[in-house]
């Protein structure tokens, strides 16, 4: 079967991969230097297992032409980035697109792995009078991608194409796990489950966040208070980790968007959930600022574990209101190649961090920061993302 991804990110890419096992699969993406880099079997992601499957990979090509993509292929899957603007994500790309897409093929099914406002599939149907387009929203963490598409918790396809339980079968047999649980349903409800999956994310940790400031603020151990509740199997363990707020490209984004459907309805828990956030951060901030040191180092910036990306980690905003209350910054990020970060100097010698910061704050800890535990400001409870 041939299928085309359009967008190779952490998305288009370990799907694409783990599909070409069996199919004939072609990526796109406008980036030249990327396609030169997939075709030479090379991956610009840092992610281990992409990195292997890319370099074993057989039926699979990478271009930048929209005909050679486009044209004869039976399933268009569509992995583009919707970054928010004003409250709002911006889907022109998906449009763009689609629009290319039925110049050169009116036969193929097109699914959106992106994330979409609630109602947003089916708009496109109507504009383009093409029922073939379907939604299936993805529930990948950054940095596991191939993972948690050999695992998945769940497979959501929406049923509007004749082809939808051909491509729910397609997800499935990429599937390690045996009979993952999955749904076929209307595109509107799926793009609400995405939306509020990770609303509820974003909620739950911005609960344990807010927890940990009143324990903080009372002088109470919120590591034994959090460990208490958590011991209730109808609370769990999952996302229970204080931290500096919820970050990465999905939670922030997401929950706006979700905030954004609640404009004439009544829902002060849905729509404070970035309130929250913010204030957690200012918290944090505050609590740093209190320690009356001139040299504040920065440990790790990435959102999660291994990760490269720092996009719209909770730690930048804290950066730029200790800038802006005359403290000195220095960051220690091994991952990023960039000399400077919001004007602050990266620096990649371990030691030479340490000895130039008179407080070290780290959102998370490891072995290498333990050791200087003494000199570090965190939150983090239980080690864990």
């Amino acid at each position: 079967m041939k299928i085309t991804v359009v967008g190779v990110g952490y998305v288009g890419l370990s799907l694409g991969l783990l599909l070409s096992k069996e199919n004939d699969v072609t990526l796109f993406d406008s980036d030249s230097k990327k396609i030169e880099l997939i075709n030479k079997r090379q991956s610009f992601l840092e992610e281990a297992a992409i990195k292997e499957l890319l370099r074993r990979a057989k039926n699979i090509r990478a271009t930048t032409s929209k005909e050679l993509a486009y044209k004869g292929a039976t399933f268009i899957i569509l992995a583009l980035p919707t970054n928010l603007e004003d409250h709002a994500l911006n889907t022109s790309a998906i449009d763009a697109v689609i629009k290319d897409i039925l110049t050169f093929n009116r036969e193929a099914t097109i699914i959106i792995k992106s994330t979409v406002p609630i109602g947003f599939t089916e708009y496109l149907r109507k504009k383009y009078f093409y029922h073939s387009i379907i939604f299936s929203p993805e529930f990948l963490r950054e940095g596991l991608t191939v993972h948690d598409n050999l695992y998945p918790s769940r497979i959501i396809v929406s049923n509007e194409s004749k082809h939808s339980e051909l491509f729910l079968n397609l997800l499935r047999k990429v599937a390690v796990t045996k009979k993952p649980p999955y749904l076929l349903t209307r595109s509107s409800e799926a793009e609400a489950i995405k939306l509020f999956s990770n609303a509820y994310l974003a909620q739950k940790i911005a609960f344990f966040n807010e927890l940990d400031t009143f324990a903080e603020l009372h002088h109470l151990n919120s590591k034994k208070i959090i460990e208490g509740m958590c011991y209730d199997s109808r609370i769990g363990n999952a996302h229970n980790n204080p931290s500096f707020g919820f970050g990465g490209y999905c939670l922030p984004k997401d929950s706006k968007q979700l905030e954004s459907h609640f404009k004439n309805i009544s829902a002060p828990l849905m729509t404070n959930i970035n309130n929250s956030n913010v204030s957690r951060k200012m918290h944090i901030a505050k609590m740093i600022l209190s320690r009356n040191v001139t040299t504040i180092g920065i440990y790790r910036i990435n959102s999660k574990t291994d990760s490269d990306n720092y996009r719209d980690s909770a730690i930048i905003n804290i950066i730029d209101i200790l800038k802006n209350n005359g403290r000195e910054v220095i960051i220690f990020e091994p991952l990023i190649r960039e000399q400077t970060i919001l004007g602050c100097p990266v620096i990649n010698d371990f030691t030479k961090f340490t000895t130039s910061s008179d407080l070290i704050v780290a959102n998370r800890m490891d072995d290498q920061v333990k050791k200087y535990r003494k000199k570090v400001y965190t939150r983090d409870a239980f080690h864990k993302d």
